[in-house]
């Protein structure tokens, strides 16, 4: 794709000011990341953390020895989901697990590149800031151990936001699902299939939020984002095969995982805030204050980064099967974002 022109930044909202205050986040969101602190030290932990093993060996070393990519850098323990976190006290992190973006020139070379944008997030109000990048590391996790394990699937029944899309002439379903369990982890992560009559032909929206209704209504926007933005790239030459021969995979995947339906009522609306981060331990850094807000990133080496690209490695020796490692490689990475 390095010769289109990004779709990003990008944001769709039913309310006008919503996704133009969006889009402009996503931009200092994406400005951010351009310059990433990083201190190349020997790594000295100072505060034990939950290290799991990674389940597979990344092949890619070279990578790192020609970069002399070794350090740490420091970060903060978050408290809870709602994006507080400890100012005052500093965890050093295995810096080749929190940032690749832009920190060398890859161009030329095989690229890991793995933690790519995962949980990076702007906000005016920084607690909010965590907050979204929380969220997003924990949907990439929940959206992968769905993809590749055998994790089972909700349909979500009578959502009006269905009905007002369905009154679009080229729309022909659409089908939203709770990809988790809120109970345990105290988040929903939730998945939106759009079918359209043209063009992509299936289009898949994923959010994660401790409020139901926020998560449900985010995942439909995506996947109505999606629809746009492959129609974009489309445009500029790409092949529709390219978009068109994973959808009957993911329609198998979703046939194959929903074992029922649930009316919106049904479910608690809201879960409890400190589940998710007792149960895993996140860290954040401020990475850049910009426009009027702040660029974070937030990290969780417990939880599976978003398969990007066929060098990310599955931190679950549970996922490093075979059968796995060939669904990565069909789709260099997985077939959604």
């Amino acid at each position: 794709m390095d010769q289109t022109l990004s779709f990003r930044p990008a944001a769709t909202d039913i309310d006008s000011t919503r996704a133009k205050k969006s889009v402009r986040n996503e931009f200092w969101e994406e400005s951010g990341m351009l310059n990433p602190m990083i201190k190349r030290n020997k790594l000295v932990q100072t505060q034990e953390h939950r290290l799991l093993a990674v389940g597979e060996n990344v092949t890619d070393t070279l990578w790192y020895e020609r970069q002399a990519f070794t350090g740490f850098t420091m970060m903060h323990p978050v408290i809870n989901y709602l994006g507080f976190f400890s100012k005052d006290v500093n965890v050093q992190v295995p810096a080749d697990l929190v940032y690749f973006k832009n920190l060398v020139n890859t161009k030329n070379i095989e690229e890991i590149h793995w933690s790519n944008s995962n949980g990076y997030a702007y906000d005016t109000d920084i607690f909010k800031a965590v907050a979204k990048g929380i969220s997003e590391v924990y949907e990439n996790d929940q959206k992968m151990k769905w993809w590749f394990g055998n994790k089972s699937i909700i349909r979500i029944l009578d959502v009006q936001l269905h009905r007002d899309i369905m009154l679009s002439p080229t729309v022909e379903g659409v089908d939203s699902f709770l990809i988790n369990d809120p109970k345990k982890d105290g988040s929903y992560v939730c998945m939106t299939i759009i079918r359209t009559k043209r063009f992509p032909k299936v289009s898949v929206g994923f959010a994660a939020n401790y409020i139901l209704r926020r998560a449900l209504d985010h995942s439909v926007l995506e996947a109505i984002q999606y629809h746009r933005g492959t129609n974009w790239y489309v445009l500029q030459g790409i092949n529709e095969d390219r978009y068109l021969k994973k959808n009957g995979d993911i329609l198998r995947k979703i046939a194959n995982s929903c074992i029922g339906g649930k009316r919106m009522t049904e479910f608690s609306p809201e879960a409890d805030t400190t589940l998710l981060t007792s149960r895993y331990e996140f860290f954040t850094k401020i990475i850049r204050k910009i426009g009027n807000g702040t660029v974070v990133k937030v990290v969780c080496l417990e939880l599976q980064p978003l398969v990007s690209n066929v060098y990310v490695p599955f931190i679950s020796s549970d996922f490093a099967t075979a059968e796995n490692i060939d669904l990565r490689n069909r789709y260099q990475g997985t077939p959604f974002e």
